[in-house]
């Protein structure tokens, strides 16, 4: 990879790790899931600024994004102090989602927890379990240590 594209590419994934929670090498992964369903990365941004909203919000619509977090065994107290990880609460919206009996239930269901992005977002949502174990049996998604060296380059050199 050449220095320029290095340092793009190490300034991407930081941006997204930071928007996201996601670690940097769940940002190649997720990255991966997002293109094999047809969307990039951003999505997920786009996702957890609807969840943010949806555990935030004190309306009723709050509240039923809130039920469905619940049914779908997400634990809103490690969510809102920070100590579940973004990767698992994906993963169990993904999961819960895939187990509503209707198209009709999972549509209304995605779009109380992500807003406007939830119906771009059941793509990704129905295969990302799939999506996210052929990421990681192939390695995707760079290190931390790689993401430090790709940010060095950029500090070091005009990219």
């Amino acid at each position: 990879m050449e220095m320029a594209t290095r340092c793009v590419y190490g300034t991407q994934v930081k941006d997204v790790e930071l928007r996201s929670g996601l670690t940097a090498k769940e940002v190649g992964q997720f990255s991966f899931a997002a293109r094999a369903a047809g969307q990039d990365v951003q999505i997920f941004e786009r996702m957890m600024r609807g969840l943010t909203m949806a555990i935030e919000d004190d309306s009723a619509k709050g509240e039923q994004a809130r039920g469905w977090l619940r049914r779908f065994n997400v634990d809103l107290a490690d969510v809102k102090n920070g100590t579940a990880s973004t990767s698992d609460v994906l993963q169990q919206i993904a999961e819960g989602l895939d187990n509503l009996p209707t198209t009709w239930e999972r549509n209304k269901a995605a779009l109380d927890i992500f807003k406007k992005s939830g119906i771009e977002a059941i793509p990704v949502l129905m295969e990302l379990t799939e999506n996210l174990k052929l990421a990681r049996e192939q390695g995707f998604g760079p290190t931390e240590a790689d993401v430090a060296r790709f940010k060095d380059y950029s500090a070091r050199s005009p990219c």
